[in-house]
């Protein structure tokens, strides 16, 4: 049964307050948190940014960049045709193909950063590279705090995602998974039970943000789940209604993880909306 995953732009956001936080030495705190953050985020693909100027570099290095860096807000945004509230102008059409996008606010500056997700290999030895294009603010460009608070607060997500996993639950049994397809509907009782890994969160996030993310994760596995495949045929049998009940509580489910990837920092302290 798979497990529960977060998008690279949510897990990004979680963990550069606690690389930026991290003492500067890589055989101290600053190593250990790299490696930590490199371990969540990356997992074992192959992750490179590539920078304005042409250059490209390589997950660590950027991370070890980043360590004793002032950050002052960041957030993930996951838009989707239709859905772009929070994405600046500078990468709106690429974030809106990659499905996520990295807000970030430093001392030297803003940025939008993509994950493109890049497949390769063959069906017995797959690869995956993930690419994270930087995107430097333009001096008319809407400041970070701004976009991300049109992603909406975190206590507005917990209720909205609560409200999304009845209906979900609803509309999942009128679909019928189990007499159309057993193997989904079990995978997706797997699911609605499962919990965000711990060795993808950072340590020390607040129980209410953990309980946004998982709850926002299961949401957002189910109803993929069921739109894929022979889910999706159902969803066609079921009428267009029912699909775009299903696209509305995806898109609840991504809004909940946005809002529960936001930080402001202040005086070196974190804190969630």
């Amino acid at each position: 049964m798979p497990d529960l995953v977060l998008p690279h732009a949510v897990l990004a956001a979680l963990w550069l307050p606690k690389l930026a936080a991290a003492g500067p030495s890589r055989s101290g705190e600053g190593g250990d948190v790299i490696d930590a953050a490199l371990r969540a985020i990356t997992g074992e693909d192959t992750h490179v940014i590539d920078r304005p100027d042409g250059a490209v570099r390589s997950a660590r290095e950027m991370a070890g960049r980043i360590v004793g860096e002032q950050i002052t807000d960041v957030g993930a945004v996951l838009p989707a045709p239709g859905h772009v509230a929070g994405l600046p102008g500078v990468a709106l059409l690429d974030a809106v193909d990659a499905g996520q996008c990295l807000l970030i606010r430093a001392e030297g500056g803003s940025w939008a950063v993509v994950p493109h997700v890049e497949r390769f290999g063959s069906d017995l030895e797959p690869g995956t590279l993930v690419r994270w294009v930087l995107h430097p603010f333009p001096f008319a460009e809407r400041p970070v705090p701004t976009l991300l608070g049109l992603v909406g607060s975190l206590r507005q997500a917990r209720q909205e995602i609560v409200e999304a996993l009845v209906t979900a639950g609803e509309a999942l049994e009128q679909l019928d998974l189990a007499g159309w397809r057993p193997d989904a509907a079990r995978e997706a009782a797997h699911l609605l039970r499962e919990d965000v890994s711990s060795d993808l969160l950072p340590p020390g996030l607040e129980p209410t943000r953990v309980e946004v993310l998982t709850r926002a994760a299961r949401l957002l596995a189910v109803v993929q789940l069921a739109l894929e495949d022979d889910g999706g045929a159902v969803v066609a049998r079921q009428g267009a209604a029912r699909a775009e009940v299903l696209r509305g509580l995806e898109h609840t489910a991504r809004r909940a993880l946005a809002a529960a990837s936001v930080s402001h920092v202040s005086g070196g302290v974190s804190r969630s909306r």
